[in-house]
């Protein structure tokens, strides 16, 4: 058992969020880093099954290794150990 916060390990956190589409452009997907308050749009990834799904191969093809997964009713959230990597390459 646990016996204080500190004994829990420490997560990065990225918000995922659907952006759907718009006149001028097409669906996309929004990750936010959720510590550095920063937030990227890319294109969101037909191949996949959802946006989740999108931001996983995006994060892991930069360099992330996602560890664990959260979602609520309009967003999903990826967490990962590494606190080094921009998000932003």
């Amino acid at each position: 058992m646990k016996t204080n916060i500190t004994s829990v390990k420490n997560v990065r956190s990225f918000e995922i969020k659907y952006l759907g589409p718009t006149d001028t452009k097409g669906s996309r997907v929004r990750i936010t880093d959720i510590k550095r308050f920063s937030s990227i749009i890319i294109p969101f990834d037909y191949e996949c099954n959802s946006s989740a799904d999108t931001a996983f191969r995006y994060l892991e093809s930069i360099g992330f290794t996602i560890h664990s997964r959260f979602w609520s009713d309009d967003r999903d959230y990826l967490m990962c150990d590494d606190f080094n990597l921009n998000l932003k390459p």
